[in-house]
């Protein structure tokens, strides 16, 4: 700066000088004219050579300390614009804006809903199905992006409380559909049904329908080996009785009576008193009756005559007593001397 100086007030005072060799006043003489011509020569000589010294000078200056034009410096990043909350500058415009991925909330940026800030700017995606049950009993979640979806399971249908029961029994009656097949009978579960058979009836490998079952190969109520016929009718059978025998229900075990016929015998002797004449007995026998004698009486059961007791020996007389026949029996008595109910004497 200070050779700035001297440079500039060396050009002033050459400039002074010169003034007063340029006045009119002294054309005419030539010699001085000459001299004039060399000084002019000589003055623009200097002249030039200030300016070119200055020009020099002025270029080449370096400051050494912070110039005040600072203001004309390109924008630094720590004079870059502020932008509200955790909004950034966005490279394609000059406005302020939130990250790929990121919506603004408020003058902040935040993750849509359904994902997590994780880092400086990404988000990630929240498993909503993960340690919790969000769809509620009966249901299974699957996660989607930001989100999840729930399904009911089987049996289950979709409604505004969650996932509800299906009657499937109501829905085969309403719509026509076979739940279960044939005689079984449909019975609502949670999230399924059953099917179950009647008395006489068992489930098909299919479980939805019944198979009769045919009692006549194991059952012994109808008394086969007497004679008796079992005919299977559809859940049960009929006992066709012989002759002696008497179609009968079995006795009720508490509030189930069956829907079946047994063969009972028939008692002969209790619905028919006179079925045995004269002096036979009725006796029942499975299936059929018998008379026979009373006792001290001979014979078929229908023709009876008394039995002499005495002359057959079928009597228990003691040794030592007589025997006495009457009409359908005898008597024992002690000889004399002998004493006791005839059937057993002593001596007196």
């Amino acid at each position: 700066m200070i050779h700035l100086w001297t440079l500039l007030s060396g050009l002033l005072l050459v400039l002074s000088v010169a003034e007063p060799l340029s006045s009119p006043e002294d054309h005419e003489n030539e010699v001085l004219k000459h001299t004039e011509t060399e000084f002019n020569k000589n003055q623009n000589e200097v002249i030039e050579n200030a300016i070119s010294n200055v020009s020099e000078a002025t270029s080449s200056y370096t400051p050494t300390t912070s110039a005040p034009l600072s203001t004309t410096a390109p924008p630094s990043s720590s004079a870059a614009p502020q932008c509200p909350g955790s909004q950034v500058m966005q490279e394609s415009s000059a406005g302020c804006g939130c990250p790929s991925g990121l919506v603004k909330d408020g003058d902040n940026c935040s993750c849509p809903v359904g994902f997590t800030l994780e880092g400086a700017a990404e988000c990630k995606d929240v498993d909503e199905c993960e340690g919790r049950e969000p769809c509620g009993l009966h249901a299974s979640c699957s996660n989607t992006p930001g989100s999840y979806s729930c399904s009911c399971l089987r049996g289950y249908l979709m409604a505004a409380g969650g996932c509800q029961d299906i009657d499937e029994c109501a829905l085969a009656a309403v719509t026509g559909l076979q739940a279960c097949h044939g005689d079984a009978k449909c019975e609502n579960t949670p999230g399924s049904f059953t099917c179950s058979c009647p008395v006489g009836y068992v489930m098909a490998l299919n479980g939805k329908s019944c198979v009769d079952v045919d009692e006549c190969t194991f059952e012994e109520q109808c008394r086969r080996e007497l004679g008796n016929v079992c005919v299977n009718t559809p859940g049960s059978f009929v006992c066709q009785c012989r002759l002696g025998f008497r179609a009968e229900a079995p006795a009720c075990v508490g509030p189930v009576c069956p829907d079946y016929t047994v063969c009972q015998d028939v008692d002969e002797c209790t619905d028919s008193p006179t079925v045995c004449d004269g002096r036979g007995v009725c006796e029942n026998t499975l299936g059929s009756y018998k008379c026979v004698c009373r006792p001290g009486y001979r014979g078929n059961g229908t023709h009876c005559e008394d039995e002499n007791e005495c002359a057959s020996g079928g009597h228990r007389c003691d040794g030592n007593a007589r025997c006495g026949n009457v009409i359908g029996s005898y008597f024992c008595q002690c000889y004399q001397g002998f004493n006791g109910d005839g059937h057993s004497c002593f001596g007196g």
